[in-house]
């Protein structure tokens, strides 16, 4: 009994904090983005139920979801604390991540497709057990030699991600040949880069570009220009390959580089030297959905164009001080 009592208190802590976390990034946001978030959600969620209508559909998005919470699980930073400091860590892991799936766990669930639910399940627990490792040290070198040293926020995001990012290159390559299947890759690609720009940089990196508008302008050249290199040539496969969708994949492309711009300028939007930049998280969240979904295909753009004229309003603040 006390056993159990330990464990549905455990579970209700944690529900409690994420509800708590949710709620200041909600309320951090404002009411409007809220809502976008809260439509775009039920609109998802909607899609996928009519989406998935064959058992291959289900088990496509039961390995999204558990390669999705394997990059969430590679990428936290409170993994030693959770194994050393906390009673029954792998409980804790494995009930948060089967939380975060419950969503599309029911879906498949109300749809009749019980194997790709517990597939999620399986999923979950395998990746709780899965222990931190420091294997990204041995890959970093290689992949530092192939950013500028000026695009810290990659080499930065890449360590913290534990090179996840090289792991989804290497799976879009190699899914290159089917339909679709690359996409989502590139996708992941996108969001995990667009997760790089939210931390601000000393003002002594801000105060090697000559202004706001040059800073920008190099910021977001450097970063499309080699997300393009290391991810045309799938894309390009994929349109020979398969001419039937070719504007699918001319689509999405553009929507990833969208993001990718729109990160960097919600990044300086709310810059601040040596902080974490957490204001704009939400909103970096509505835009990374929208190469997934056609109808919030204007908000990148929108969101782009705001936060253009925020982010030189901010900047110039820092550079006028500078001159001063």
């Amino acid at each position: 009994m006390n056993k159990q009592s330990s464990a549905f208190e455990m579970i209700s802590n944690l529900l409690f904090i994420r509800l708590q976390q949710l709620k200041r990034e909600l309320i951090s946001t404002g009411w409007f983005y809220s809502l976008i978030i809260l439509i775009i959600t039920g609109l998802l969620g909607f899609l996928l139920y009519h989406a998935v209508q064959k058992q291959i559909h289900s088990f496509y998005l039961a390995a999204l979801i558990i390669v999705a919470v394997y990059t969430i699980h590679n990428s936290r930073n409170d993994l030693q604390f959770i194994r050393q400091q906390l009673r029954n860590p792998f409980f804790l892991l494995t009930t948060e991540y089967i939380l975060l799936a419950l969503p599309v766990i029911f879906l498949l669930l109300l749809k009749g497709f019980f194997a790709a639910g517990c597939t999620i399940i399986t999923g979950c627990v395998l990746v709780a057990l899965i222990a931190p490792k420091n294997s990204v040290y041995l890959l970093f070198p290689k992949l530092a030699s192939w950013i500028p040293s000026e695009m810290f926020e990659w080499m930065s995001g890449i360590r913290k991600t534990k090179g996840v990012v090289a792991v989804f290159i290497i799976v879009m390559y190699a899914t290159s040949f089917l339909k679709f299947i690359p996409l989502i890759f590139l996708w992941l690609i996108t969001i995990t880069i667009a997760g790089f720009y939210q931390f601000g940089e000393p003002l002594t990196l801000l105060y090697l570009h000559e202004n706001a508008k040059r800073l920008l302008s190099n910021k977001i050249k450097s970063a499309l220009s080699l997300f393009v290199k290391i991810s045309i040539i799938p894309v390009l496969v994929n349109i020979f390959l398969h001419p039937d969708i070719w504007w699918v994949d001319l689509m999405v492309y553009t929507l990833c580089l969208l993001v990718i711009t729109c990160a960097i300028l919600i990044k300086y939007a709310v810059y601040r030297p040596n902080e974490r930049l957490t204001a704009g998280s939400i909103l970096l969240s509505v835009v990374c959905i929208s190469p997934t979904l056609p109808f919030t295909i204007p908000i990148p753009v929108v969101v782009a164009a705001m936060k253009y004229k925020s982010a030189i309003q901010n900047l110039e603040n820092y550079f006028h001080d500078q001159n001063h």
